[in-house]
């Protein structure tokens, strides 16, 4: 399968980064907005049915831990991809040992960002809690950068305490997921590096994932699910009749996809209370798209697939914006709670996006290069 092929993959990416800043922006300035609509909806519908369903498509779309599950399902397939379709052992201790630089570069400069915003006292989401309404929301601002600005515990951070101790309050509250996204890639490198393509590998998959679900480990089950399904379709194995038949006559069917992709959609709306819910539900919206012609032809779009060439820089950064600019618009905009929060809201976005093009071409382009030298050095 060539590159050209795998866009899609961006565009998946890149929907669930602008996931994550919807529902932070929700948290910053009207905490309780999904439960708002379903109530104005069905006061002036009086269909609670209608009022449901649009209640359950809104919270997908404000649902960033969702997102981050997608995240992780997605890294589990991707990394994955050189494995399977060459069969490169060689290519494993690269791998190894360029992960976290991969991945430290850039939250380094990430939390240097939040630390120089900080030390300039420019960051004004505590200041936001003196005039905002929503209790939830006065809570969420409240616990970000709430703390005095320090060089040398920011470096620390930057180094071990993203990956290895992660604690709140941060420089950089989304960085939580870090920890998951070094040890999920690296769990996914020593299984091939153990089974690789063995026959019996498939028993052992099973095996691997009932004890992550037994341990609560929900992050871990993305990663692999997304490494098995990486397996089933790039390796030669006997399930490929199947995968292919089901593609084939099933998936590529649009009457068939589109309205199992919008019911998988409204059933994640639900919010059901399962630890386990959002990684089943993220696992089934991916694998529609990936075994869908049309999905993929969807995410595939220019605009859709540009988001994912920025998305991780834009995830990194999206939080500095939201609690600098974002807030002090809200706090000084003479307007209504409504016109502050879409001013707010789209100015966050639009300079996030901005500062995300920027961060992925002088910082994560080069935090990319750095590591496949590591990588290759250790490879030879």
């Amino acid at each position: 399968m060539k590159n050209e092929k795998l866009k899609y993959l961006e565009g998946i990416r890149g929907v669930a980064a602008f996931i994550v800043i919807l529902h932070h922006l929700r948290c910053a300035f009207t905490f309780n907005f999904d439960k708002k609509i379903y109530l104005s909806i069905l006061t002036s519908t009086g269909s609670q049915g209608f009022a449901n369903f649009v209640h359950s498509i809104l919270n997908i779309f404000l649902d960033g831990n969702l997102a981050v599950y997608i995240f992780w399902f997605m890294s589990g397939y991707v990394i994955s991809i050189r494995l399977f379709s060459t069969n490169n052992k060689w290519y494993l201790t690269g791998a190894f040992t360029k992960r976290y630089t991969r991945l430290a570069i850039p939250a380094l400069c990430s939390i240097m960002l939040g630390f120089f915003l900080m030390k300039f006292h420019w960051m004004y989401n505590v200041q936001l809690t003196h005039i905002i309404t929503d209790p939830q929301s006065i809570v969420w601002l409240g616990e970000r950068f709430n703390f005095h600005p320090d060089f040398f515990k920011a470096m620390k951070s930057a180094v071990w305490g993203t990956f290895f101790q992660f604690t709140e309050p941060s420089y950089n509250s989304s960085l939580w997921t870090m920890n998951p996204e070094l040890y999920g890639s690296l769990f996914c490198f020593a299984l091939f590096g153990v089974f690789g393509t063995s026959k019996r590998r498939y028993v052992l998959y099973i095996l691997i994932l009932l004890i992550a679900f037994k341990l609560y480990l929900f992050w871990l089950m993305a990663f692999l699910l997304g490494f098995y399904i990486c397996d089933l379709d790039f390796s030669e194995n006997i399930f490929k009749k199947y995968i292919v038949f089901a593609e084939e006559k099933i998936f590529s069917k649009a009457y068939i996809s589109v309205p199992l992709f919008i019911a998988t959609l409204v059933l994640g709306g639900q919010k059901y209370n399962l630890g386990y819910f959002n990684m089943v539900i993220s696992f089934f919206l991916v694998f529609i798209v990936m075994k869908s012609s049309l999905l993929k032809q969807l995410f595939q779009l220019k605009p859709i697939v540009w988001l994912g060439k920025v998305s991780f820089s834009f995830y990194l950064i999206h939080l500095a914006v939201l609690c600098s600019l974002g807030c002090y618009l809200y706090w000084v905009l003479p307007y209504s709670h409504v016109i502050k929060i879409i001013i707010a809201s789209g100015a966050t976005i639009v300079t996030t996006y901005a500062l995300a093009v920027l961060f992925t071409k002088y910082i994560d382009d080069t935090a990319v290069n750095i590591s496949n030298k590591i990588g290759k050095a250790f490879s030879n």
